[in-house]
């Protein structure tokens, strides 16, 4: 699954609930583009269940950008005040809508690409889970050691996966793993670290 780019900053994921608001129990209406139209506006997703966990890879402070532009514009130029991740985990009680793939949920992870960088969209998707072990395999990252296609003479083998948790991922684990027995179940039994 992609994230989809929607346009603007809009009001609505900016409000996404924060850390303060973990534990609370209450109807979510969260911003998504798994039901929209690729031009249009976002569509919402709406569900009752607790706010288990969240992180956010944002910071405050600049790091150094290409040229000394005001803005990191290279994919290269690696800024959290710039461009962040803040992965959500919530426990479904039950869904306010007939919404594909959510037959059986028990969890939402709802994932955040966030950007100030002139031109670039603000991101957000969600997944439906059966399992506290699929929310753990959803916030898995997995990367190849080689380009499609690239052949290392040097190195025969064929090319490896690595698989982990990025920060974010791994910090709204943790904490959802504190509020959820399942989560924790899974989270110390988990294959990545």
């Amino acid at each position: 699954m992609t994230m989809t780019e929607i346009p603007g900053n809009l009001p609505e994921v900016l409000a996404l609930p924060r850390r303060g608001e973990v534990n609370a129990r209450r109807l979510w209406r969260l911003p998504t583009v798994n039901r929209q139209d690729r031009d249009g506006p976002p569509n919402f997703v709406e569900f009752n269940g607790k706010f288990l966990g969240f992180s956010s890879s944002h910071r405050e402070v600049h790091g150094v950008h290409t040229g000394g532009d005001t803005y990191a514009r290279a994919r290269i130029d690696r800024c959290a005040a710039c461009r962040w991740f803040e992965p959500r985990i919530f426990r479904v009680d039950d869904v306010a809508e007939d919404y594909s793939g959510a037959e059986n949920a028990r969890y939402l992870v709802h994932f955040g690409g966030f950007s100030i960088v002139p031109g670039e969209q603000i991101r957000v998707r969600h997944e439906w889970l059966t399992s506290a072990f699929e929310v753990v395999e959803a916030l898995t990252t997995r990367r190849s050691n080689r380009f499609e296609g690239e052949v290392d003479e040097d190195d025969p083998r064929p090319p490896s996966m690595s698989s982990y948790l990025t920060p974010p991922a791994a910090r709204a684990l943790a904490m959802a793993a504190a509020n959820d027995d399942d989560l924790q179940h899974a989270y110390v039994n988990r294959a990545v670290s």
